[in-house]
């Protein structure tokens, strides 16, 4: 079974505007960006929105999906899967199985779901991310990028680094154009970041939607930090027909600054009470699972405990590797597992001790991991150690 529901009914951007298969499609592969006739990307700010829809690498992918084959683009959820962990595809089908979807190899336009991410814009500057999703991540990037062996972690140019940290591209006349021409058709707006909360389209975007008079058929889902949540989306949100907010949290207490530098955890509870108490919204903890998060999991489980209409989501960091919770040591492997004994009833709890032992990449990336994390601590001026004392005995102090 390959079949997804995303290629028949999604549009996707990253963070400079670029349109994309999915959000978790495989990089580097055929079919992760459509392309118009010149080889380029289609981009919001320069393009009109509809003509993406029927490109090669959209009708390749639908083909590949009707006709039951693996396509690399979509690689990442299939290794998922095949770990025994819930992917992101099959979570998307479960979630629109009784939608109106069309799935044939050529369509009309007339997205469904839009999952865009309109800027780099961002408060904080996590230990698993990129200047590509957080402005704040740019003066850090060339120096540490210099220590890891990553395509992605490549040397900035000046004016790309400018570009990143400004990120202005959202502010063109095309990109209000594509968002109007999209609120005529879309039940469900993914936004992201950045973060989401602090950029300015995203807000004019729900406005559109409510002059429309279409806010009462349309649900609304967030990923965000929920550091900075203004009284004005309060009371847009509290128009829409549903509100889904993922809250990024990956670890309970002084963790979650190491980790997502510099967030405040007395304020993210703060937030996460007020958005708990919001009639129309479900609300989910999502963790990010990685080398710095793992070790404290049970703690989080645990505070989650405290709020049962909230379904704590994890999930599994393929990338980087060098912090990817395959390349722990063998030691803190077992200890991963034996601390996670008493929450194999959580449904992915199991698929993610499977995960961590399908691949030894102790000490491959270990050197890696040790590198980054050192001269991030060094610019933020922290010690893994305060935290995670654990890795005492790999060569931290």
């Amino acid at each position: 079974m390959t079949l997804c529901v995303i290629p028949f009914m999604n549009l996707t951007s990253n963070s400079r505007g670029d349109i994309k298969m999915c959000c978790n499609a495989t990089s580097s592969t055929p079919c992760e960006f459509p392309k118009k006739e010149d080889g380029t990307r289609f981009n919001l700010a320069k393009d009109n929105i509809a003509e993406v829809w029927n490109t090669k690498e959209y009708r390749t992918i639908r083909k590949d999906m009707l006709e039951g084959k693996r396509n690399p683009t979509c690689e990442r959820c299939y290794q998922e899967e095949d770990a025994g962990i819930e992917s992101h595809r099959i979570k998307f089908n479960k979630r629109f199985e009784k939608s109106d979807i069309t799935f044939e190899e050529k369509l009309d336009f007339n997205p469904l779901f839009i999952d865009f991410r309109l800027s780099t814009l961002c408060n904080l500057k996590c230990r698993m991310c990129t200047p590509f999703y957080s402005s704040q991540w740019v003066d850090e990037w060339n120096e540490v990028s210099k220590l890891v062996d990553d395509p992605v972690h490549r040397q900035l140019k000046p004016e790309e680094m400018l570009q990143l940290k400004k990120s202005t591209w959202s502010d063109k006349d095309k990109v209000y154009e594509n968002l109007d021409l999209l609120s005529e058709t879309i039940t469900e707006i993914n936004l992201q970041g950045g973060e989401p909360t602090l950029i300015k389209q995203n807000i004019d975007l729900l406005e559109m939607v409510i002059n429309k008079g279409r806010a009462k058929d349309v649900v609304l889902k967030y990923i965000s930090n929920i550091t900075n949540i203004s009284e004005r989306q309060y009371e847009l949100w509290k128009e829409f027909k549903h509100l889904i907010y993922h809250c990024s949290i990956d670890a309970h207490g002084p963790l979650i600054r190491y980790i997502r530098h510099p967030a405040d955890w007395d304020t993210i509870e703060e937030n996460f009470i007020r958005l708990h108490k919001l009639e129309n919204a479900e609300v989910f903890i999502d963790c990010t699972i990685t080398a710095y998060s793992i070790l404290r999991l049970p703690k989080l489980i645990e505070w989650a405990k405290n709020y049962p209409n909230a379904t704590l989501f994890l999930n599994v960091l393929d990338w980087p590797n060098f912090i990817n919770i395959r390349m722990l040591p063998p030691e803190l492997k077992q200890q991963v597992e034996e601390q996670l004994q008493p929450y194999l009833y959580h449904d992915r709890v199991p698929g993610i001790i499977k995960y961590m032992y399908s691949k030894d990449w102790y000490p491959k990336f270990f050197g890696q991991f040790t590198r980054y994390t050192k001269y991030l601590d060094k610019s933020r001026n922290e010690k893994l150690t305060d935290y995670l004392p654990e890795f005492k005995d790999y060569g931290f102090d």
